[in-house]
């Protein structure tokens, strides 16, 4: 496509994901000028996050910061520092003052003061979502069962502000089909709704053949490996993957079985807490490895594994099996059956899926997989070809074009704020127990 100008772009993801500062790197190669923001102090799977050999000119990467540790697992806490850093980020991307401001993984405080200060101040910018996830949904289930008295209260004033951070987009790209339904039911436009389905790298996430010095490294040479990788977070059910442990360490069949999981989160306490309890030392605990690692991580794994809680529903899709079909391994997956995963592996014919809490159902495909080593690589190839025929970089960057560029670009000029973002007027408080908080409001408001 041809330009007739550089555009600037900021491609804001708060998770720093592989296929995000992809998009990014293939958009700088195409002559815009773009600005790979994202959250330095959350513990995520990361991509490529720094300039690599043979990047343009045209693109940096710029991590933004808190002056305080994140308290990812203390809900009063982490929103208000979400709300902080929504500011901090706003004020850079208002320095870079891009014509183009591409939002994904963002949570709703941080989001809406984003949209506060670098939308409405500056209605000429094209603000996109990249709705990655109805976050809300998931907030409102934690909030009712973390604050039984005012859960719902709180549930509901998020509710709210994505509605409003959606109503305001210009754009909004939805990784799947299923959240369009929803959006209409809350009566945003999905005139300005385009469906992108999430991807992988795959000239980086590859099959690896050869030696493993992972293997040495950590002292599974011999083993045959089942492996988790990514966050185990609160819409995750590592309850699967202890029934697996404690299955596979009872098989005397499986006796050179390893389960890894290299994965960080609130989950990962309760398995090294589960690992010590029961005695299983079939299973391996480790934090997250380098990205560029991966190709070599996951194709030592007989069977990559995914779960996903009920409570994600349709809105919520684990890149991380993404990422295991470009390694051309076969997946075992607990997910919901409406949720898009589900429909990707078995379109791919890359894996088999079990229901969310399913303990015999998982570990009975677990072992009949690893029993069936020809049927498991045969999974293994489907995916790996799934993911050659659909993760095409750049179709899917003809495609994120498209959708800035249907309108003429504006003149690049300077910008004056229409009006300033909003200050908090008022504050709450919450009860935890035998402690009460009072809390500072967060700009979930207009």
């Amino acid at each position: 496509m041809e330009l007739t100008r550089t555009r600037k772009i900021v491609v804001h993801d708060y998770a720093g994901h592989p296929f995000q500062v992809q998009l990014s790197r293939k958009l700088a190669e195409r002559g815009y000028e773009v600005h790979h923001l994202y959250f330095a102090a959350d513990a995520t799977p990361r991509g490529a996050l720094r300039r690599l050999p043979g990047d343009p000119d045209t693109l940096s990467i710029v991590p933004v910061s808190l002056a305080t540790a994140f308290q990812k697992y203390a809900l009063v806490k982490r929103v208000l520092q979400e709300a902080e850093y929504g500011r901090l980020v706003a004020a850079t991307i208002n320095e870079i003052a891009p014509d183009v401001l591409i939002n994904a993984n963002v949570p709703i405080a941080a989001l809406t003061a984003i949209r506060r200060r670098c939308k409405i101040p500056f209605p000429d910018r094209s603000f996109v979502i990249w709705l990655q996830d109805i976050l809300s949904v998931g907030v409102g289930k934690l909030t009712r069962e973390k604050l039984p008295l005012i859960g719902s209260l709180v549930g509901d004033a998020f509710h709210r502000a994505e509605k409003r951070n959606l109503n305001a987009a210009d754009h909004i790209v939805c990784i799947t089909q299923d959240f369009i339904p929803l959006l209409q039911g809350w009566r945003v436009d999905t005139g300005k709704c385009s469906v992108v389905e999430n991807w992988a790298a795959i000239d980086e996430i590859r099959p690896f053949a050869g030696p493993s010095p992972w293997r040495k490294e950590h002292g599974l040479e011999g083993k045959r490996i089942v492996l988790y990788g990514g966050t185990l977070g609160f819409k995750h059910d590592p309850s699967l993957l202890i029934a697996a442990a404690r299955a596979l360490a009872a098989d005397p069949a499986c006796a050179d079985v390893a389960l890894v999981v290299v994965a960080e989160g609130i989950g990962v306490d309760m398995l090294r807490a589960e690992k010590e309890r029961h005695g299983l030392a079939n299973l391996h605990l480790m934090p997250f490895q380098r990205y560029e690692r991966l190709s070599e991580i996951f194709s030592q794994a007989e069977i990559l594994l995914a779960v996903l809680s009920d409570n994600a529903g349709i809105f919520s899709v684990p890149s991380k099996v993404l990422g295991y079909m470009c390694a051309g391994r076969p997946i075992l997956l607990s997910a919901p059956e409406e949720n898009l995963a589900t429909a990707t592996v078995r379109r791919a014919g890359a894996g088999i899926g079990v229901r969310p809490g399913d303990h015999d159902g998982f570990v009975s495909h677990l072992t009949a997989l690893l029993e069936e080593p020809g049927r498991a690589a045969e999974l293994g190839r489907n995916a790996r070809a799934y993911a050659e025929r659909t993760f095409d970089i750049e179709t899917i960057a003809d495609r994120f074009e498209q959708i800035w560029l249907a309108e003429p670009a504006a003149e690049t000029a300077p910008r004056t704020p229409r009006r300033a973002g909003f200050e908090p007027r008022s504050s709450f408080a919450i009860s935890f127990g035998n402690r009460r908080e009072s809390v500072p409001p967060v700009d979930l408001g207009r």
